[in-house]
């Protein structure tokens, strides 16, 4: 079965043809009610089960795959929402404070949680200034949840000060978003200010906490260091569920939109194999995070790529998508591309299975918050990879990618001592950067 699928997905790369992008209808849906007048209208999707929620501009909404049903809101709750979480009934979802999307600034991003512990059909706005004593936030960074103890979520708040954000600390509840304690004030916890400088003028720019789903307390929080030596991406890891940071870890590169760290993806039986998106590739770690190596590595400015989500395939092993957005330097001009790449081996080696024109993926947020809203843009689901752009949602024909949609022969690609593109194309000599065939082998630098 891999054989035959690593054959058909070179045919298909080889053969230069594009996947079709397909709408699941939710601007549409959008439309009909008057909610859709901005330039952007979506922010981030999730899967619970077989139904699909997005978050967007205008509430969330909600659609059964299993039945292929049409989208419809989740209760009458109009704020902007970036990002959920739900556990059975309970809904927590990260909000802003303005009703009116056309008014919305930066200062204005998430600012409150809306709770909803009846599927959606009611909710209730907090801000952040009414949950515990000095617990305020011009925004929300991300809130997450651990897929262990779906109870038990995460949230990480930044403040605004002297025209520069500076963390404020990493939240914990234990009972879905009801009470939240300060982790890093609790029992003398040892955990650092995320932007892991105890010194006031150093700023934290952190993005998302990550569990592993094999270990309920190993967990780690992806996100960016600054100081007057400059900016690098970072890594915080637990193994006691942030009673204690074990290790910080710092990732090189010449730029800190290259090497921010952006999502993490856990082996499905392997608690030790994990993948890592930064800005500029995929690293690879088989001994529970303490060392990563890249096996996916692009120049980001030259090839306007900036890498967000990773996800595996829902029903076949090892096979891993990943998404490149536009770069956060890119002109406007060419802020519609993405690119989707793949993995058969679970991140081993990588392909461009396809690059999408004409739509942005979280282009708005890239752009305007740096990079620190870490939200969920892909979702797999049996033979789709649905992908939350900035105008829609979309999906991917999985079966386009893994058997292949033309006839084109590989001879012209394999095997010849040449060496090709993805579009096979022959080249004249190895390219410096990217990814090529030669001999038959994918070669990634």
């Amino acid at each position: 079965m891999k054989k035959l699928f690593f054959s058909a997905l070179l045919a298909f790369l080889c053969s230069g043809v594009s996947a079709q992008l397909i709408s699941t209808g939710l601007l549409d849906v959008m439309k009909e009610r008057g909610e859709s007048d901005y330039g952007w209208n979506m922010n981030s999707i999730s899967l619970y089960d077989d139904t699909l929620f997005a978050s967007t501009m205008y509430g969330i909404y909600y659609k059964d795959l299993k039945s292929d049903g049409h989208w419809s809101p989740l209760g009458n709750i109009s704020l902007a929402v970036d990002d959920l979480v739900k556990n059975g009934d309970h809904i927590v979802a990260v909000a802003r404070l303005s009703e009116d999307a056309s008014e919305i600034k930066r200062r204005d991003a998430a600012q409150a949680l809306i709770l909803s512990d009846d599927n959606g059909k009611t909710y209730e706005v907090d801000s952040l200034k009414e949950f515990s004593e000095g617990f305020y936030s011009d925004r929300i960074t991300s809130l997450t949840q651990n897929p262990s103890r779906k109870e038990q979520l995460f949230l990480i708040s930044e403040i605004l000060e002297d025209n520069r954000y500076r963390n404020l600390g990493l939240f914990i509840s234990n009972d879905n978003g009801k009470r939240w304690l300060e982790v890093s004030k609790e029992n003398g916890a040892s955990i650092p200010p995320i932007g892991l400088y105890e010194d006031p003028s150093h700023v934290g720019c952190v993005g998302r906490v990550y569990m592993n789903p094999h270990d309920a307390d190993m967990g780690f929080i992806v996100g960016m260091e600054a100081h007057w030596e400059g900016i690098k991406g970072a890594l915080l890891r637990t193994n006691d569920c942030f009673a204690v940071v074990d290790k910080i870890t710092e990732l090189d590169g010449a730029d800190v939109h290259d090497n921010a760290p952006q999502s993490i993806l856990f082996n499905k039986e392997n608690k030790n194999i994990m993948l890592m998106s930064v800005g500029n590739g995929i690293l690879k770690s088989t001994d529970g995070g303490n060392n990563w190596t890249f096996k996916l590595k692009v120049d980001g400015r030259k090839e306007n790529e900036f890498f967000t989500n990773i996800v595996y395939d829902k029903d076949i092993p090892n096979v891993v998508y990943a998404l490149s957005t536009a770069h956060p330097f890119a002109s406007f001009e060419k802020k519609k591309l993405f690119h989707i790449y793949v993995s058969d081996d679970d991140g081993e080696t990588w392909n461009l299975a396809c690059t999408i024109n004409d739509h942005s993926v979280n282009y708005h947020y890239i752009t305007h918050y740096g990079t620190w809203m870490h939200l969920n843009l892909l979702v797999p689901y049996t033979n789709k990879l649905f992908i939350c752009c900035d105008d829609d949602v979309f999906y991917l024909d999985t079966t386009d990618i893994q058997t292949g949609i033309s006839s084109v022969s590989t001879e012209d690609c394999i095997g010849d001592g040449f060496i090709y593109d993805l579009q096979g194309r022959r080249l004249s000599a190895e390219p410096a950067h990217g990814i090529y065939i030669k001999d038959g082998k994918k070669i990634a630098r």
